[in-house]
């Protein structure tokens, strides 16, 4: 043991028996109150794991006092009872506490419950954004033969725009050339129907009436 607290094994029978000896009561909830007086903490004995539990120590109730001390007598005497001020403000601090404690409990219960509802809505909204992709692929897929046959007739009526040179220097270019050729083309005519006739005697053929 480390020497800085006391343990009671059986508490029905400290209570039984020691208690009627000291005091003129057999309550031990009473004895555990005036402890609390006095400033000792009841040590909570609760093991962590279940594997942990011993039967034989579970009934166990310890209480410690920081000058409750094996071997230090001399710290008994500033051991003593709180003023009726001090065990008031002690009293609201336990209080408080416990009011401290039961408020994160609900905020950690209201935020487990907060994060399983924005999980399930977000599960909601995904299998609905899932199916109406689906959709929209499905009616994708319905429409294309549509949408071919439309863009077929469309490139069709559509009339073909010639394609017009621009007029810039070698378009001029090009027209006088051309301009060159037609007029030797007219020259040779002229010439071809010369000696045309005089091939014929020198004599122009006649124009016929109407």
């Amino acid at each position: 043991a480390s020497g800085d607290s006391f343990v009671i094994k059986n508490v029905e029978q400290f209570s039984s028996t020691i208690l009627p000896q000291y005091f003129k009561h057999s309550n031990f909830s009473s004895f555990a109150r005036q402890l609390n007086f006095y400033g000792f903490r009841k040590l909570k004995s609760d093991p962590i794991c279940l594997a942990d539990v011993d039967d034989k120590t579970s009934t166990y109730v310890s209480f410690f006092h920081q000058n409750f001390q094996k071997d230090r007598p001399d710290l008994l005497q500033s051991i003593k009872r709180a003023t009726k001020s001090e065990q008031q403000t002690k009293e609201e601090n336990d209080s408080l506490r416990q009011e401290i404690a039961s408020l994160r409990l609900t905020m950690a219960q209201m935020q487990a419950e907060t994060n399983q509802k924005i999980a399930n809505l977000t599960d909601h909204f995904n299998q609905k954004i899932a199916t109406l992709q689906g959709e929209n692929r499905a009616l994708l897929m319905a429409m294309q033969p549509l949408m071919g046959g439309a863009a077929t007739s469309a490139s069709v009526a559509a009339p073909v725009a010639p394609h017009l040179p621009t007029a810039d220097a070698g378009s001029a270019n090009l027209m006088q050339s051309l301009g060159a050729v037609a007029s030797a083309a007219m020259t040779g005519m002229k010439r071809t129907s010369t000696e045309a006739n005089t091939a014929n005697g020198g004599h122009a053929p006649k124009k016929s009436r109407q």
